[in-house]
């Protein structure tokens, strides 16, 4: 339906990323927008050995479908600007990859302090035993870190900072 050609690159306003999408259907109010997916760095020379270049490898060519509110009433065919703010996507990641990793060092510190404390003190039970123990409590942590995110990501869905909002109308496709 849609061509490599027909997507163009990302660019970077003053603190947005903005990207070019494609007007897939409409319904109502709300616009579905096809994006292929483009990492910045993708020309870069360094990219065969750093972690965002092999990303993009894996992701290249990839299409994604988008629901927003179509703010500029764009008809099915059109290519629109689309753009979130930096800062949302930046903290959007620090909670999604960080969180949960913090919930599993925290809790296995906890396991450990507590497997140390009562297991050998109160019951004897060696110090072999002791990492069964760290290795629940860092689990149960990282579980927690992923309940967490998925609080937060579920209370922040509808929240300004986070939606993709439309810009412009850049031009229809020709066929």
């Amino acid at each position: 339906m849609f061509q490599q050609s027909h997507f163009q690159e990302i660019q970077f306003k003053e603190n947005q990323f903005q990207e070019i999408g494609i007007i897939s259907s409409v319904d109502d109010k709300i616009a579905r927008i096809i994006t292929k997916n483009q990492l910045a760095c993708g020309s870069c020379q360094l990219s065969d050995s750093c972690g965002n270049g092999l990303i993009e490898k894996y992701l290249s060519g990839k299409v994604f479908e988008s629901q927003l509110i179509n703010t500029l009433n764009a008809k099915v065919g059109e290519q629109v600007v689309i753009e979130i703010p930096i800062s949302s996507v930046t903290k959007a990641s620090l909670i999604s990859y960080f969180v949960p990793i913090l919930g599993l060092f925290v809790f296995a510190l906890i396991g450990e302090s507590v497997s140390n404390m009562f297991l050998f003190e109160y019951f004897g039970i060696e110090s072999e035993s002791n990492q069964f123990v760290t290795i629940m409590f860092a689990l149960i942590g990282l579980f927690t870190g992923f309940m967490i995110t998925k609080y937060y990501n579920h209370k922040s869905k509808y929240h300004e900072q986070y939606q993709i909002k439309m810009v412009r109308i850049v031009s229809p496709i020709e066929s």
